[in-house]
Protein backbone atom coordinates (compact mmCIF):
# COMPACT_ATOMS: atom_id res chain seq x y z
CA UNK A 1 0.00 0.00 0.00
CA UNK A 2 0.78 3.56 -0.84
CA UNK A 3 0.81 5.82 2.34
CA UNK A 4 1.60 9.59 1.70
CA UNK A 5 2.62 11.66 -1.37
CA UNK A 6 3.59 9.88 -5.08
CA UNK A 7 4.74 10.52 -8.20
CA UNK A 8 4.01 8.61 -11.21
CA UNK A 9 6.49 7.76 -13.88
CA UNK A 10 6.51 7.43 -17.55
CA UNK A 11 8.83 6.69 -19.70
CA UNK A 12 8.74 6.50 -23.55
CA UNK A 13 9.20 6.41 -27.33
CA UNK A 14 8.10 5.67 -30.16
CA UNK A 15 9.89 2.42 -31.87
CA UNK A 16 8.62 2.56 -35.40
CA UNK A 17 7.81 5.17 -38.44
CA UNK A 18 7.99 8.94 -37.44
CA UNK A 19 3.95 9.16 -37.37
CA UNK A 20 3.11 7.04 -34.62
CA UNK A 21 0.49 8.39 -32.34
CA UNK A 22 -0.03 6.79 -29.32
CA UNK A 23 -1.67 8.19 -26.41
CA UNK A 24 -1.47 6.85 -22.53
CA UNK A 25 -3.40 7.79 -19.61
CA UNK A 26 -3.53 6.39 -15.93
CA UNK A 27 -7.16 5.61 -14.82
CA UNK A 28 -8.23 4.25 -11.14
CA UNK A 29 -11.24 2.11 -10.63
CA UNK A 30 -12.82 0.72 -7.37
CA UNK A 31 -14.60 -2.09 -9.15
CA UNK A 32 -12.43 -3.80 -11.39
CA UNK A 33 -12.84 -1.04 -14.36
CA UNK A 34 -16.26 -1.64 -15.06
CA UNK A 35 -18.34 1.34 -14.71
CA UNK A 36 -16.27 3.36 -11.84
CA UNK A 37 -13.17 5.09 -14.19
CA UNK A 38 -11.69 8.05 -12.85
CA UNK A 39 -9.04 9.54 -15.46
CA UNK A 40 -5.44 10.58 -14.50
CA UNK A 41 -2.54 12.45 -15.95
CA UNK A 42 -2.82 11.57 -19.98
CA UNK A 43 0.57 11.61 -22.27
CA UNK A 44 1.12 11.43 -26.10
CA UNK A 45 3.98 10.46 -27.91
CA UNK A 46 4.36 10.62 -30.92
CA UNK A 47 6.54 12.18 -34.30
CA UNK A 48 10.21 11.81 -35.10
CA UNK A 49 11.24 13.68 -32.18
CA UNK A 50 10.06 10.58 -29.90
CA UNK A 51 11.78 7.75 -32.20
CA UNK A 52 15.44 7.99 -30.82
CA UNK A 53 15.01 9.83 -27.60
CA UNK A 54 13.54 8.11 -24.45
CA UNK A 55 11.30 11.03 -23.08
CA UNK A 56 10.30 10.97 -19.26
CA UNK A 57 7.21 12.75 -17.68
CA UNK A 58 6.52 12.87 -13.82
CA UNK A 59 2.99 13.98 -12.25
CA UNK A 60 2.68 14.13 -8.18
CA UNK A 61 -0.52 13.65 -6.20
CA UNK A 62 -0.96 17.33 -5.84
CA UNK A 63 -0.94 17.70 -9.61
CA UNK A 64 -4.12 14.94 -9.59
CA UNK A 65 -5.71 14.91 -6.10
CA UNK A 66 -8.64 12.62 -7.39
CA UNK A 67 -6.40 9.83 -8.10
CA UNK A 68 -7.18 7.72 -5.36
CA UNK A 69 -4.18 5.94 -5.46
CA UNK A 70 -3.30 4.38 -1.62
CA UNK A 71 -7.06 3.72 -0.99
CA UNK A 72 -8.34 0.35 -0.17
CA UNK A 73 -9.67 -1.42 -2.97
CA UNK A 74 -8.97 0.81 -5.96
CA UNK A 75 -6.87 -0.38 -8.55
CA UNK A 76 -4.55 1.54 -10.99
CA UNK A 77 -3.65 0.98 -14.08
CA UNK A 78 -1.73 2.72 -17.65
CA UNK A 79 -4.00 2.46 -20.21
CA UNK A 80 -2.78 2.43 -23.87
CA UNK A 81 -6.17 4.44 -25.74
CA UNK A 82 -4.56 4.94 -29.05
CA UNK A 83 -2.00 3.51 -30.94
CA UNK A 84 -1.77 4.58 -35.08
CA UNK A 85 0.29 5.17 -37.80
CA UNK A 86 2.53 3.42 -40.38
CA UNK A 87 2.99 -0.15 -38.37
CA UNK A 88 2.98 1.75 -35.20
CA UNK A 89 5.01 1.15 -32.26
CA UNK A 90 6.19 2.05 -28.71
CA UNK A 91 8.18 1.07 -25.84
CA UNK A 92 7.32 1.68 -22.30
CA UNK A 93 7.67 1.38 -18.91
CA UNK A 94 5.86 3.45 -16.07
CA UNK A 95 5.94 2.76 -11.96
CA UNK A 96 5.37 5.43 -8.86
CA UNK A 97 7.19 6.51 -6.34
CA UNK A 98 6.39 7.03 -3.08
Amino acid sequence: MIVGPWTLVLKARSSSASDTLARLCWQDSSDNFNTNIVGGPEVQVFGANAIRNMRRWTFTQKDFPELRIGQGGVTLRLALLRLSGTSPQITYESWIES
